[in-house]
């Protein structure tokens, strides 16, 4: 792993544990009525710590199904010579 990776993961996971950090605040402070009387999700909406999923297309899905099974396929046939090897050894 490169510096330039390894500094882009750590800002990452920094980045993702303040606002986790944050959303907790917020419930906090919505259980104390600074959201009114706005629902959870919509408080921490108007905070801008609660991010809207995405719609996923039958086609991602099936595209990310496909990746899924090439991958697994790999790591079977990975595993295969793996096997054949050690009972070639003796292993």
């Amino acid at each position: 792993m490169t510096l330039d990776r390894v500094i882009s993961t750590v800002e990452k996971a920094t980045e993702v544990e303040a606002k986790e950090k944050l959303q907790i605040a917020a419930f906090i402070g919505w259980q104390m009525g600074a959201g009114g009387k706005k629902s959870l999700r919509e408080y921490m909406r108007s905070l801008g710590l609660l991010e809207e999923k995405t719609q996923i297309t039958k086609g991602q899905i099936k595209l990310e199904k496909n990746i899924a099974l090439q991958t697994a396929a790999k790591i079977i046939e990975f595993d295969k010579k793996r096997r054949e090897s050690l009972k070639r050894n003796g292993i």
